[in-house]
């Protein structure tokens, strides 16, 4: 298993696999792009519902599914994480998700298994958050960290 170490972060093992994120902020999918990419994950982001949707329908038609979304839980004018979740398990089944949301009262983020996510990502995060709770959401053992990082 590789590791990669990244400026001020511990070192994170790669990952493996396919993610879809959504956020209708730029900044933070490029920070999600750049961190999950280091991590050896395959990804593509989006800012809203309907390019997420339309996203897992051609990973399902090349069968090149996404293993994982993790989702912005608000999107002004637009559905949120919950929804999109709903309508993109009805496109895959199997899909593994992680809510991400900058609001800690959020009921998803104290209760994330109750709406159907198998972990959460408060933001701001770093790489290292980001590394351990991908590797809980695909069900895998976590990251390795280098303790002589931490």
């Amino acid at each position: 298993m590789t590791s990669r170490t990244f400026a001020g972060e511990a070192s994170v093992s790669q990952l493996q696999g396919r993610v879809l994120v959504m956020d209708d902020e730029e900044i933070v999918r490029q920070v999600l792009e750049e961190a999950l990419d280091g991590l050896g994950l395959r990804v593509d982001t989006v800012a809203d519902s309907v390019r997420a949707l339309e996203a897992a329908r051609v990973a399902i038609a090349a069968n090149d599914r996404y293993q994982l979304a993790i989702l912005d839980l608000t999107i002004p004018g637009g559905l949120g994480g919950v929804e999109t979740l709903r309508r993109l398990r009805a496109v895959d089944p199997s899909l593994r998700a992680i809510a991400s949301s900058g609001y800690s009262s959020d009921p998803v983020m104290s209760n994330p298994t109750g709406f159907g996510f198998q972990a959460t990502l408060a933001k701001p995060y770093s790489v290292t958050d980001i590394g351990r709770t991908v590797a809980t959401a695909l069900g895998g053992p976590g990251p390795v960290i280098d303790p002589a990082r931490t």
